[in-house]
């Protein structure tokens, strides 16, 4: 039979900052980052990565917390001069300099974030995997931002449109998100809302599946105050009071371990292997809970015995073996992107630790 694994999470999982540095593929009328900005980023990083090396081979050394601080600058402002280059009008910027109206493509910003940018993209270590297993398809549903609720979602909706499962034997890799993160369905998507005189500006990329996702909204209880569920609308929602309580009672953590085990029941109804890792909470933390944020208050049977770090004790978490990875086999600069996420080189590392796992661990990758 063949096989097939199916990837599902967020960002991390998604693949995001294997573009990175994006400067070259940027549209011609994207506002330019500081010309400096690249080289601080490098160096600064590089000395990061330094300082951890150090601080973890001697354990009475202290982080230095400055380098840490110019990372956050560096971050923020990277993030600011993405948001401007999302902003610009590039239709307006286009027919100004041309005579022709612009294509899709021509609108496109030019950098890769979302799953219509990068699902197909060849960098993103996924996809790096997928050229490294001849005998196995690798699909990957995971997007930035996925509560984990999304990523059952996810799932559902890509085997509710599959009418192929029963012909491989299917690996489901999933990648818990952050627990704070919560999702709202609605009865609307950008496709449903888009009218006549909005042509291409208005186009919805992505396949059939990508579409259907649109209808989910993803947001952090932690960071909004109110939220804005529909794409097309102006109405905004006073969510804060309830947020509040989520952080303060801690109440997402029983959604999470819901949610991890919903995905288990839906991998043993359709004879699916699965696998599980965190995002970036150390599996530590989840399995003595000492600092008491990860109580499993409904004592739902989450199989611990799927967790990469069975096999692999540096697995404490998907992010953290990826930074360990780009630690001991790539220049300390491009380990990290601009976002905070991993390069295109620290990715194919991490790919290559998958393939070679997969191959040498079959009994435990495999098991249902």
């Amino acid at each position: 039979m063949k096989k097939r694994i199916i990837i599902v999470g967020d960002s991390f999982s998604l693949g995001v900052g294997a573009d990175f540095p994006p400067f070259e593929n940027l549209n011609k009328y994207a506002p330019p980052i500081r010309e400096a900005w690249l080289d601080d980023w490098y160096r600064v990083t590089a000395g990061y990565i330094k300082d951890f090396v150090l601080c973890s081979n001697d354990p009475k050394m202290k982080e230095n917390t400055s380098i840490i601080d110019r990372i956050s600058i560096l971050s923020k402002e990277f993030h600011e001069w993405t948001s401007m280059v999302y902003t610009t009008d590039y239709f307006i910027s286009w027919k100004q300099n041309n005579d022709s109206d612009p294509s899709h493509t021509d609108l496109h910003s030019g950098l890769m974030t979302g799953r219509e940018d990068l699902a197909d993209y060849s960098l993103t270590w996924s996809n790096q995997l997928q050229s490294m297993l001849s005998d196995t398809e690798v699909v990957n549903l995971s997007s930035g931002g996925s509560s984990m609720a999304s990523v059952v979602s996810a799932l559902t909706t890509y085997l509710n449109m599959t009418d192929d499962v029963d012909e491989y034997d299917t690996l489901v890799f999933f990648q818990a998100p952050d627990p704070a993160r919560k999702h709202v369905i609605t009865t609307s998507n950008a496709g449903d809302t888009l009218d006549d005189n909005q042509g291409v500006l208005g186009e919805v990329k992505g396949t059939a599946f990508d579409k259907k996702l649109e209808y989910i909204t993803d947001y952090n209880v932690a960071t909004l105050k109110t939220i804005k569920p529909e794409h097309m609308t102006s109405d905004y929602y006073d969510i804060e009071s309830h947020n509040i309580m989520y952080v303060e009672k801690n109440l997402y953590i029983g959604e999470w371990y819901q949610n991890i085990y919903n995905m288990q029941q839906i991998c043993k109804a359709h004879n699916f292997s699965m696998a599980w890792s965190t995002s970036t909470i150390p599996i530590g933390d989840i399995i003595h809970n000492t600092k008491g944020m990860y109580p499993n208050v409904l004592d739902i049977d989450v199989r611990l015995d799927r967790m990469p770090h069975n096999i692999d004790r540096e697995f404490v978490s998907f992010t953290f073996k990826q930074f360990r990875l780009g630690i001991g086999n790539v220049d300390y600069s491009k380990i990290m992107s601009g976002c905070r996420h991993y390069t295109a080189d620290a990715q194919e590392v991490f790919a290559r630790f998958m393939a070679k796992s997969l191959i040498s661990n079959e009994e435990f990758w495999w098991q249902k």
